[in-house]
């Protein structure tokens, strides 16, 4: 399982949400071969994680997340954080 956090910062909860969602959406709908999308909220903001099943398609999961401003959370390419 793959996480992206979301960081709050000056966002409101509706910002976040939605932008959370628009990562969420765009993820599905890119040619990434990718599942079990999720979203859950931590203490900085909201975290996607997703199931990455072809590792080529890494390179494509960090371009979609940077687009909608994520960035990813640690050594995992299958969590991204938004950050504000």
């Amino acid at each position: 399982m793959t996480e992206w956090p979301a960081l709050r910062g000056a966002m409101t909860d509706d910002d976040l949400e939605a932008r959370t969602t628009d990562f969420m959406h765009a993820l599905a709908a890119s040619d990434a071969d990718v599942a079990n999308i999720s979203a859950d909220r931590t203490e900085q903001g909201m975290r996607v994680t997703f199931d990455l099943l072809d590792p080529d398609d890494a390179n494509l999961v960090c371009d979609v997340a940077e687009e909608h401003g994520f960035e990813q959370d640690g050594d995992s390419r299958e969590r991204f954080e938004s950050v504000s």
